[in-house]
């Protein structure tokens, strides 16, 4: 026996769980796709920052290390210059 009512279902197919589909569910695929894209460019950003700052901290040792170089290759030069003198002139 069959029981039958004028009142019907109403609301999202996805959200019910029925098995027909509804505009909702593409959109929620939608914004969740956006979302993913989202998250995959922050994470390539952040990959492109850090390999820059790394870069940048290279470039600064480098520096200080020709840097530290040229001091003391000059620090040689003064040693040598003043070497072959003497107090006593020779």
């Amino acid at each position: 026996m069959a029981v039958q009512t004028n009142i019907t279902e109403y609301g999202c197919g996805h959200a019910l769980r029925r098995h027909y589909q509804c505009w909702c569910a593409a959109e929620m695929e939608k914004q969740k796709a956006m979302k993913e894209e989202e998250q995959r460019k922050e994470q390539e950003e952040k990959i492109k920052r850090q390999k820059q700052e790394m870069i940048q901290k290279k470039i600064a040792q480098i520096q200080q290390q020709a840097k530290a170089k040229q001091t003391a290759g000059d620090t040689a030069k003064n040693i040598s210059t003043t070497k072959g003198s003497s107090r006593w002139g020779s």
